[in-house]
């Protein structure tokens, strides 16, 4: 059977794809690129989305309830009904395979995966992360834990191939689920290559009211207080003097208010600029006017997680320069395309920003280019699609030869 040429494929994703943060992104352009290479070959499967996405193909998708994370009735009844569509779609549909994106107690999931039908996991991340949580939803999170990791574990175990986003979770996975080599494998994270591309930075300033800033430090993403938005303010503060018109543009949501007060403290708050959540199809709108983004994180969430960032992709393929924290061992790292800078070291961050801000025409010209490039051949959805395919197709062989060898063993 040829996947890819014929091959029918049934996406279930318990990501909303209508959200603006890091697995709806994902997953929103995962299934677009599924949508342009499979045609009618394909269904989703998908969340009702919370906000608007003229994206999705309602002839090439069913949905089902999309209840808040902590309203346990409407979760229960969400899992029900999922698990009836499933049913009816993987015994009736003539798919040759089921894809998944999971998320928290994936229990729908974890009855269709007794169905012996050939399934694989898509981006699979910290299983147990969710337990971080802090005061009761902790709790309550703590108490869940042990169902969440069974029925994952027993999902796991009968899936055809799993894929991950870092090396960390490659070790992580491997470990914790004895996993072969020839069922898990690493695809980093990507971009939309059509969607994110370099454009005019003083149009895209004037588009979003920005063009009183020059240059703009940027960032874009979830939890901005948390990768980023902290070392900007204090970056910015610094460097204001040498940047007059220097402006901060800080994309996500600022909970709490910690960073328009961080920002009020360090008197930059006609400089800091926190539109909060914003549609994603904004978003190419921002980074185009960008000077440098910025996508940090917490260290002990490097050392658990690792780096995959959507929002760098993002940044690249618009040609913006980038300051990050990667391991030296990382492409981008060894392709000079980001400058790589552990979160706490402040000096280091300034310095950095200020030999970006500093490079010259030419400098700018040289990276506004093979940025782009790069991620187009190495970190698009298109590319990504493609390895997926090409690993699913493989175990689907593998799977067929071994069937083919139990009948003719009976």
């Amino acid at each position: 059977m040829d996947l890819v040429h014929s091959g029918r494929i049934l996406y279930v994703s318990m990501a909303d794809v209508s959200q603006p943060n890091g697995p709806g992104v994902n997953e929103r352009e995962f299934l677009l690129s599924l949508y342009e290479q499979f045609g009618d070959r394909m269904h989703a499967v998908l969340p009702s989305p919370k906000r608007d996405c003229d994206e999705i193909d309602y002839d090439r998708s069913t949905l089902y309830p999309n209840p808040s994370r902590w309203d346990l009735f409407g979760y229960l009844r969400q899992q029900w009904v999922l698990y009836r569509l499933l049913q009816k779609l993987s015994k009736t549909g003539g798919y040759d395979l089921i894809v998944a994106r999971l998320s928290l107690l994936p229990i729908a999931f974890w009855l269709v995966s007794w169905y012996r039908f050939p399934y694989v996991v898509k981006t699979l991340g910290a299983v147990q992360g969710f337990v971080r949580n802090q005061g009761l939803k902790g709790l309550v999170a703590k108490g869940l834990a042990p169902l969440n990791g069974w029925l994952f574990h027993g999902i796991i175990k009968r899936a055809l191939a799993v894929d991950c986003c870092t090396e960390t979770h490659f070790h992580e996975h491997r470990k914790d689920y004895s996993l072969t080599e020839q069922r898990l494998q690493v695809i980093e994270n990507a971009t939309n290559v059509t969607r994110f591309i370099p454009q005019s930075s003083e149009a895209a300033k004037q588009s979003l009211g920005l063009s009183q800033f020059s240059p703009i430090l940027g960032f874009v993403g979830g939890s901005p207080g948390d990768r980023g938005g902290q070392q900007m303010l204090s970056i910015a503060s610094l460097l204001m003097t040498e940047f007059p018109e220097l402006g901060v543009v800080i994309v996500g949501e600022d909970k709490a208010g910690e960073l328009r007060e961080r920002a009020r403290k360090l008197k930059l708050l006609d400089r800091v600029v926190l539109p909060g959540l914003v549609a994603y199809e904004q978003i190419p709108a921002y980074v185009n006017s960008f000077d440098i983004g910025y996508a940090l994180d917490r260290p002990e969430r490097m050392v658990t997680t690792g780096n995959s960032y959507q929002k760098v992709r993002q940044y690249l393929s618009c040609g913006i320069a980038v300051v990050t924290c990667v391991e030296e061992k990382s492409e981008l790292q060894q392709q000079s395309l980001v400058e790589s800078v552990h979160p706490d070291d402040l000096e280091a961050l300034v310095s950095a920003t200020r030999r970006l801000l500093r490079r010259d025409q030419r400098g700018r010209a040289q990276h506004a280019v093979r940025a782009p490039e790069f991620i187009k051949k190495r970190l698009s959805t298109q590319y990504t699609l493609s390895k997926r395919m090409e690993f699913w197709s493989l175990r689907l062989r593998d799977l067929s030869a071994t069937s083919s060898e139990y009948s003719s063993a009976q």
